[in-house]
């Protein structure tokens, strides 16, 4: 994950320094274009700063791939575990990641309320209706299959301080990350709400339609599973 986020703000940090400027429009006024002669600073923070960031994203994959793959014995193979890497850290260094993730989809809720994007888009109420009642669906199917396909007789409670992708195992930290992840991109999208079309209002429902079906599905299954429910 981590890397392909690298890769992309790389990517984009790099078409956008070829390209040489940004256009910038503005919601009560004409559109402006950045570049290194007008508006530099603005233009080098938002290029140079997201090949910078993309850059970092990159090494963190790398660092963490390092340590999963690293060596446990002298001169022994490398034994991958990811499931019980992510399952058993729990410290601060996943808290970090967690804000950063957080962040970026912030970022990434006020982008997908761009003009530009909504352009392409057509949410409307029956298509976020459908949303809400998928998000809640798939909460309880993800603790279900956990139960039931890989036999999980507990579940371990979500933390802040770890991170996880495994759903068929550690459901409640994936669920919890998803439904931080997703209100992060209705609060983005909420900063480009004032002034929108109906498309972006509505864009903005199925973020928030998105969240509150994940924070309603995992209350659910809390209260349904609470027997289940471990701190280890």
């Amino acid at each position: 994950m981590l890397a392909f986020f690298g890769m992309v703000m790389v990517q984009i940090g790099y078409e956008t320094l070829r390209r040489g400027n940004i256009k910038f429009i503005r919601q009560d006024g004409p559109a402006e274009i950045l570049s290194p002669d007008h508006g530099a600073a603005a233009f080098w923070a938002l290029s140079a700063g997201m090949c910078a960031v993309g850059a970092l994203l990159l090494l963190a994959a790398a660092y963490i791939l390092l340590r999963v793959l690293r060596p446990t014995s002298r001169g022994g193979a490398a034994r991958v575990s990811l499931r019980r890497f992510m399952s058993t850290s729990d410290s601060h260094w996943w808290a970090i990641l967690n804000l950063a993730l957080v962040l970026l989809s912030l970022w990434t809720g006020y982008a997908e309320m761009a003009p530009g994007k909504l352009a392409h888009s057509n949410p409307d109420i029956i298509f976020c209706t459908i949303t809400l009642v998928t998000a809640i669906a798939f909460s309880f199917g993800a603790v279900r299959y956990s139960i039931s396909g890989a036999g999980q007789q507990s579940l371990r409670r979500a933390s802040w301080r770890r991170f996880s992708i495994d759903w068929w195992h550690d459901p409640l930290q994936c669920l919890f990350l998803s439904c931080c992840f997703t209100g992060a991109m209705a609060v983005g999208a909420a900063l480009r709400l004032p002034g929108t079309t109906p498309t972006g209002f509505w864009m903005f429902m199925f973020f928030v339609c998105l969240f509150l079906g994940l924070l309603v599905g995992q209350l659910l299954v809390y209260s349904v599973h609470c027997e289940r429910i471990t701190n280890t």
